[in-house]
């Protein structure tokens, strides 16, 4: 990393522990709107260097999130915004995905495409319903993921995993869906609708 670079993450991290909150919020605020405003033309290593400033940033406004409600909206903001760009931030994305509030975590989880498919399985397996919600929307998952999702059982992720035809649905996977339909009419009617069954 270069000494600009160094220079500027210094910058940040000096703001942050001088300012105050709001200040904090700005900061993130104004950082995000400038990668978004240029996310295409970013090489590599301009998305690292804006990874490792927005990640650092982030990590601070989470502590302040547990008790802010500011905070946690910023933190919303910033997943919607950077939800839907292909180049964004990697770790932010893992950042702001694992976060256990589903307004912070929903739409990185929803959208965004830098989130691989071993990601998407941690998390499956280890939040709760309204984040495997979040994951079952997605416009495109793997077998490997379905899985993970269907293991956990849950009746509406099964619907909306159902209902999703961007959703690869494993043999086994096909095995638990069925299986829940028999209790559950409005699932048995996505199941049986689907063309890859």
């Amino acid at each position: 990393m270069s000494k600009a670079e160094l220079s500027i993450i210094d910058e940040v991290e000096s703001a942050i522990r001088a300012g105050s909150a709001e200040k904090g919020l700005e900061t993130a605020r104004r950082v995000t709107d400038l990668f978004l405003s240029s996310a295409g033309s970013f090489d590599d290593e301009q998305i690292a260097l804006f990874d490792e400033v927005l990640e650092r940033l982030i990590g601070t406004i989470e502590l302040r999130a547990l008790a802010d409600m500011g905070a946690r909206i910023a933190l919303a903001e910033i997943s919607a915004q950077l939800a839907p760009i292909a180049q964004a931030p990697p770790s932010v994305i893992r950042r702001l995905a694992s976060n256990d509030e589903i307004r912070i975590a929903g739409p990185v989880l929803q959208e965004s495409a830098r989130l691989d498919d071993g990601e998407l399985v941690k998390i499956a397996s280890s939040k709760g319903e309204p984040h495997l919600l979040a994951m079952a929307g997605r416009w495109w998952l793997k077998e490997i993921v379905t899985d993970a999702l269907l293991a956990r059982r849950y009746p509406s992720v099964s619907r909306k995993l159902a209902a999703n035809p961007g959703a690869r649905v494993s043999g086994n996977g096909f095995a638990v869906l069925v299986g829940q339909a028999e209790s559950d009419p409005e699932l048995a009617v996505s199941v049986g609708v689907r063309v890859d069954l």
